[in-house]
């Protein structure tokens, strides 16, 4: 059993390590938020690293692909890809469309925003990728409408949020 001395002397170093922890989970860390109010997913998004927006062409019926990635506190489309020219050539862009084995692709023009506001309508089959993480926008949020931003959180909100390392 410990005596009244060895436990004053574990408080000094219970302190230590109680402000670390404080410090490492206040540290704030880069995800990309997805939802509305405090109903949210939070992926690990890093600067530059990319995610994939997925769906079903609401026009086409076609699936189509848009890379997106992180620049800074912006969310930038880097490219849409489909296996119909026409979920392609929706996108109304400039540059060339080429064809890549079974699928067409254009990449996007410069281009970036704060957020992305997507209605959610699970027939559709939205779904977002990131390499650490996907969720099927449909099954988590139901028929709504949710935004998408670049956030830089403490590690204790995000993973409040639903963020996993």
């Amino acid at each position: 059993m410990y005596g009244s001395d060895e436990v004053r002397a574990l408080g000094p170093v219970l302190f230590i390590v109680a402000a670390a922890i404080a410090v490492a989970l206040a540290a704030p860390i880069p995800v990309l938020t997805i939802g509305y109010g405090t109903r949210q997913a939070t992926f690990w998004l890093d600067e530059d690293q990319t995610y994939v927006l997925s769906y079903v062409s609401s026009l086409y019926g076609a699936p189509v692909e848009e890379l997106h990635y992180r620049k800074g506190d912006r969310l930038m489309v880097a490219s849409v890809r489909s296996p119909d020219i026409r979920a392609v050539e929706y996108f109304r862009w400039e540059s060339r469309i080429y064809q890549l084995d079974d699928k067409y692709v254009q990449f996007a023009p410069p281009n970036g925003v704060a957020r992305l506001s997507i209605q959610v309508t699970p027939a559709y089959q939205l779904r977002i990728a990131t390499a650490h993480r996907a969720i099927d926008l449909g099954e988590v949020f139901g028929e709504t409408r949710v935004e998408v931003a670049p956030q830089r959180l403490p590690v204790l909100t995000a993973l409040l949020f639903g963020w996993r390392p």
